[in-house]
C-alpha cells in the first residue's frame, strides 16, 4: 500500500486547460484517477485480509472521487466503482440496506447500469423481496444482452 501511495503522490498536477473551471474541461484528471486506483487497491487488499469495514471505506472514497469528476466521453475511469462498493457492502459487510442504497444511488446517476441492477436484485433477494429481486434481475438481463453472463455486480471483487 505504501508503494501505491507513493506512486499516487508522484502524479504531477495538471496544467490548466480551457474551457471550464480548473483544471479545465480537457484535463485528464490524473491525480483523481490515481486516487481512485489507490482506493480500489486498498479495498481489494482489505477485502482479501477480511477487513470488510476498511474495504467499504476505501471504496466509498473511490466512489466519491469518481462522482466528483466532470462528465467526459469516454469516461476517464474504465469502470464505475459504485457497484463494487454495493457488492462489498452486501457480501463482505453483510449490510443489505447500505448496499441497496448504494445501488439505487448509482442507478439514479446511471439508470441503465446492469451491474447495479443485478446488485439491486441481490439486495432485494437478501431482504426477502423475491418480486423486487426478479424485476431488477430482468432489468439487468435486458440491458446486458449479447454479452458473457452477468454473474456479479463487480467482477473486480467477486
Amino acid at each position: 500500500v505504501a508503494a501505491l501511495d507513493a506512486a499516487a503522490a508522484a502524479v504531477p498536477p495538471e496544467p490548466r486547460t480551457h474551457p471550464g473551471p480548473p483544471p479545465g474541461l480537457y484535463a485528464c484528471e490524473h491525480v483523481s484517477m490515481a486516487s481512485v486506483a489507490v482506493a480500489v487497491g486498498r479495498a481489494r487488499l482489505a477485502a482479501l485480509e477480511g477487513r470488510a469495514g476498511d474495504a467499504v471505506a476505501a471504496l466509498a472514497a473511490a466512489v466519491a472521487t469518481q462522482a466528483a469528476l466532470p462528465y467526459f466521453e469516454p469516461p476517464r475511469h474504465p469502470w464505475h466503482v459504485a457497484p463494487c462498493l454495493g457488492w462489498l457492502q452486501l457480501t463482505a459487510a453483510g449490510d443489505a440496506g447500505g448496499a441497496e442504497a448504494t445501488f439505487r444511488a448509482d442507478l439514479a446517476a446511471r439508470p441503465a447500469n446492469p451491474r447495479s441492477l443485478l446488485g439491486l436484485a441481490m439486495t432485494r433477494s437478501a431482504q426477502g423481496d423475491a418480486a423486487g429481486a426478479a424485476d431488477a434481475k430482468k432489468g439487468a438481463e435486458r440491458r446486458w444482452r449479447g454479452r458473457e453472463p452477468l454473474a456479479s455486480p463487480c467482477p473486480a471483487f467477486g
